[in-house]
This record gives C-alpha cells, structure tokens and sequence, in this order.
C-alpha cells in the first residue's frame, strides 16, 4: 500500500521498491481500499528484502512499529510506525475500517516525505 500511494504522490524520477521483512499473500482487503482510491494493487505480489535493491538507496522507509536491522552504508533510515493492519485491533470491528485508517495514515506519510524530498 505505501508503495503504491508513494507513486501516485511523488515524482515520477523517484525510484520506489516494496519489500516486506516478512512478506505473506496480498490481502483482498488492502485491494479493495486501495481501489476506493483508484489505484489498483491487485497485481502487486509482496517480496522479500534484496540487499542489491537497497545499495543505492537514498532512503529506506520502514513502515512498522519498529527499525528494521538493515545496513546500508549511505541511506537515511525513516520509520513511519504504523501498525499492520492484516493483525487484527480489538478495537475495530471492521477489517476494512483497520484497512482504511492505515491507508490514511500512510497518505499523510508519504505527503510529509515528499515536502522533505523537494527541500
């Protein structure tokens, strides 16, 4: 989903990867949110980390509620603490609902990031 919403808001000479520490099956519900926004994923299928994708990183976002342990000698490590929103919250009752505050979240994330790019 950051991925995604990352293309859509930033220039198109920005390089964007999706990698997963531990990367499972694509949800539908994530699918589904997303296509609420016109922006289609449903043929995104999750990888895991590559160290030759992130040698020439500028940065290295990690959406989690903690740093990853990734080394790279010259990227600037961000972490955007999101939870994942395919665990379910007791308080939501809805998976979708979980879904959607997580692509609002990750909106304001990446429009914060892109006002740092352009400074």
């Amino acid at each position: 989903m950051a991925a995604a919403i990352a293309r859509k808001a930033l220039s198109a000479s920005d390089i964007i990867y999706s990698v997963g520490l531990n990367p499972g099956q694509l949800d539908v519900s994530a699918v589904q949110v997303m296509q609420e926004i016109g922006i289609d994923i449903s043929d995104h299928e999750p990888s895991h980390i590559d160290a030759d994708y992130l040698e020439g990183a500028d940065y290295i976002v990690f959406v989690s509620l903690k740093k990853g342990n990734i080394r790279t000698p010259n990227s600037k490590q961000i972490v955007w603490p999101i939870p994942d929103p395919a665990i379910p919250d007791t308080i939501k009752d809805n998976l979708l609902d979980q879904f959607r505050d997580t692509r609002t979240a990750l909106e304001k994330h990446v429009l914060a990031f892109s006002k740092l790019l352009k400074d």
